[in-house]
């Protein structure tokens, strides 16, 4: 169904009287990318100015970013909101949350490429299905990270890498039945499209606290999406919407994430309801960054991280994986060379006591 092919129809202005969806641009300090990325979301939303608004929001950028934002305040569905101090991401995230008029809240970042398509897609997934709390969506993702040579938006995306290969849309009464889709679990923002009110509830939790120290502090839409919507019905978007830029910002907290946050993801979505085999396949695919994130606490440059990382705990929750016991021997070489330079902490277990929990575990001893 095309929205654009039925102007009167379920999605027009007059049948929702507000606009249908937000798009909330978050935005700090890359006005270079904002050049790019702003247009094209004008751009793909010119046709629906009164279904979609596009709000930038502004983190109190010390840089050129209101210049670009007030070339570009003649389009008719643009709201621009300037933080008076910087909120830090999580808290700009809640701000764009509550900036938005719309039905639906879909956060970006400054430096999201939308597809071609995207919008009408989304907007005509809520006419079909307007029950939806979340919509789900597909990316792609690129390593370019120099705005200031980019000549071609279009190059950009043709060349970025799919992410998901699931091969269709589906409706779900159940948001817990799609978690597995994509191996984002819910973590990144540009994948989430959700109703208004789910949106403020998300974006708007609790979120202090030591960096990457909980879910809360590092992927709240996640802890948010698991624990209070897996039962709510939701839509997956199979062909990519968005291309995202990977190289992120928060590398020195990438040791917890990987080896703590992602497989706290895994089991607390296992125990809401989804289907086990799917998330087995899910943490199968991280096995393969377990190893070098492991050297990176103990003998690398994420020392910092050792308090909060229990190699016990990462083998009783993927010692049941044959990735992982094949990984097990340079893993247990990593920790035992550890463990000799006092890099361990005192009271862990022994690599022997590890061997028999892998071997259990390949018994069938889980957790």
């Amino acid at each position: 169904m095309s929205v654009a092919s039925k102007p009167d129809g379920p999605a027009s202005a007059a049948t929702f009287r507000k606009p249908l969806v937000s798009i909330c641009v978050t935005t700090y300090n890359r006005a270079a990318w904002l050049e790019h990325t702003l247009p094209l979301v004008l751009g793909q939303t010119r046709p629906y100015p009164d279904l979609v608004e596009v709000v930038v929001c502004d983190n109190a950028s010390t840089d050129h970013t209101p210049a670009v934002v007030d070339r570009l305040r003649g389009s008719p569905n643009l709201r621009a909101h300037r933080n008076e101090y910087n909120v830090g991401m999580l808290g700009n995230l809640a701000v764009s949350a509550a900036q938005a008029r719309g039905r639906f809240v879909w956060v970006i970042g400054d430096d999201d490429l939308l597809v071609e398509g995207a919008v009408e897609r989304v907007l005509s997934a809520i006419a079909l299905h307007p029950d939806v709390e979340l919509l789900y969506l597909n990316y792609a993702y690129t390593r370019f990270d120099r705005p200031q040579d980019l000549t071609s938006v279009d190059e950009v995306i043709q060349g970025a890498v799919r992410t998901s290969t699931a091969a269709r849309d589906e409706y779900t009464p159940r948001i817990r039945t799609i978690s597995t889709k994509s191996d984002n679990c819910f973590t990144a923002i540009y994948c989430l499209v959700f109703r208004e009110d789910r949106a403020r509830a998300a974006y708007g939790q609790d979120t202090s606290g030591p960096p990457f120290s909980t879910l809360a502090t590092c992927v709240p839409t996640t802890q948010y999406v698991v624990e209070q919507m897996f039962d709510r019905p939701g839509y997956w978007m199979a062909d990519p919407c968005v291309v995202v830029n990977m190289n992120v910002s928060w590398m020195r907290y990438a040791a917890p994430f990987i080896l703590e946050r992602f497989p706290e993801v895994f089991d607390r979505m296992e125990a809401r309801g989804a289907d086990r085999a799917e998330v087995d396949a899910l943490r199968s695919r991280h096995v393969p960054q377990l190893l070098h994130w492991v050297s990176e606490v103990y003998l690398g440059q994420q020392g910092e991280h050792r308090g909060s990382f229990s190699m016990e705990r990462l083998v009783r929750r993927f010692g049941h994986l044959e990735a992982f016991r094949r990984q097990w021997p340079a893993m247990r070489a990593v920790y035992a060379r550890a463990r000799g330079t006092g890099s361990v902490e005192g009271g862990a277990l022994a690599p022997e006591q590890l061997d028999a929990l892998v071997a259990s575990a390949g018994r069938g001893g889980r957790r």
